[in-house]
């Protein structure tokens, strides 16, 4: 996907993300532009706080050599250890 223009961008409104600039090239490339509240990271703590939990509980100790083991790892996270389910397999 290197090249491609997304259709819309979605961010915080950090300062680097709001400049004239920035606006302004997206806006050039016909990109519709998504800026969350002020605050809007609230919004988002538990999602990321979830995400950073599979990421040093799982990911970042076991290495996955590709997408296919990294889904099965992530699948046997979550059924064992935050589902508390047996894996199907």
């Amino acid at each position: 996907m290197v090249g491609t223009t997304p259709e819309i961008f979605n961010t915080d409104q950090g300062f680097q993300l709001t400049s004239s600039d920035w606006i302004d090239r997206l806006k050039e490339l016909g990109v519709t532009i998504s800026m969350d509240g002020k605050r809007g990271w609230i919004d988002n703590v538990m999602i990321e706080r979830f995400w950073r939990s599979i990421k040093y509980e799982d990911i970042y100790l076991k290495s996955y050599e590709n997408a296919w083991e990294l889904e099965r790892g992530i699948k046997a996270l979550l059924c064992t250890t935050i589902l508390n389910v047996p894996i199907r397999r």
